[in-house]
């Protein structure tokens, strides 16, 4: 052997460095794993077996209201309508200002982005209330536009949470 070819004995913090650094993305990726199951999965799972026992113990009981009382089952199928109406409309509208802020002219790239951005800096009380004032009964729009529908119904829902849940798509 060589007297060039040995590697000289490296320090013992440059060694946990190295294995820091090469195992810093699988651990907070476990670590974030952790954090949904607790804050996530922990109260599904609490929730379904507290459903499970009444007051006199095991019971199915809650099950059996659900599916033979139809307006459970009407407003469970009622919000599954709603949330694939409303993830339907942020897809395609979201798909649409994102072609036209990377692929769009260049002047309206970049006031694209903070358009998108503004629903995010408002609190939902407020952009609610702007809803109501804009697209209500009395409404400037509804008036202005001699509009005839209600707000307060399912397509105002879908209006409301599509422009709500928009800016998590962008």
């Amino acid at each position: 052997m060589e007297a060039g070819t040995l590697n000289p004995p490296r320090p013992i913090w440059r060694e946990m460095k190295d294995f820091i650094a090469a195992h810093m993305i699988s651990g907070a990726g476990g670590l974030m794993f952790l954090l949904l199951a607790f804050f996530v999965l922990w109260p599904i799972i609490t929730l379904l077996v507290k459903s499970l026992y009444g007051p006199k113990g095991f019971t199915l009981r809650y099950y059996i209201d659900f599916v033979t009382h139809n307006y459970y089952y009407r407003s469970f199928f009622n919000t599954l309508i709603l949330g694939t109406i409303t993830t339907s409309v942020c897809v395609s509208v979201g798909f649409c200002i994102a072609y036209m802020t990377t692929r769009g002219p260049l002047c309206l790239r970049k006031p694209m982005r903070w358009l998108t951005l503004l629903p995010l800096i408002a609190p939902s009380y407020i952009f609610a209330l702007s809803l109501i004032i804009l697209l209500g009964n009395r409404g400037i729009i509804t008036k202005v536009l001699h509009l005839n529908w209600s707000i307060y119904g399912f397509p105002g829902s879908v209006l409301a949470q599509t422009l709500a849940f928009f800016p998590c798509l962008t």
